[in-house]
């Protein structure tokens, strides 16, 4: 099962762009089953998994981009990736406590499917940043400053 996962994992993440439409097709059928792995495994292979996952996010509402993604495109010096869960796109994108992470230019992705909120509950960090639910009472606005520094 192991040499499965890693030839898959391996082989999925060097899609390029004439095969992206493809894995757009792939991830809308089996991406809840990429996310349940996560919740299952341990170790190199939670990690290989994280690498196919697509999230939308507040500036990527119309295609998912993956966390490699979102992690290059961080504002210099942040520490956490940000996300929140809500049930689309659309009412993730109207939430108005979200407005001052936006005056800030910070990318939020959007959890919009059952499995997100747990997969990132899962995963904890991805390449050493820590994911933040910025719904949670613990996400302190008031101190986004020394969030980003």
């Amino acid at each position: 099962m192991y040499f499965i996962l890693f030839f898959a994992c391996e082989s999925l993440k060097r899609v390029t762009p004439p095969w992206l439409q493809d894995y757009k097709k792939f991830y809308r059928n089996f991406g809840k089953y990429l996310k349940f792995g996560i919740s299952q495994e341990e170790g190199p292979n939670q990690k290989r998994l994280a690498n196919l996952l697509r999230f939308y996010s507040s500036k990527h509402q119309e295609e998912m981009i993956s966390l490699r993604e979102y992690v290059a495109n961080m504002k210099p010096g942040q520490k956490a990736i940000y996300y929140f869960s809500s049930e689309s796109v659309k009412s993730a994108r109207n939430a108005p406590f979200l407005e001052q992470l936006y005056n800030k230019d910070l990318e939020v992705l959007f959890m919009t499917e059952t499995l997100d909120e747990v997969t990132a509950q899962h995963l904890k960090y991805f390449e050493g940043k820590k994911f933040v639910d910025v719904s949670k009472e613990t996400f302190n606005l008031g101190n986004l400053d020394q969030l980003i520094s």
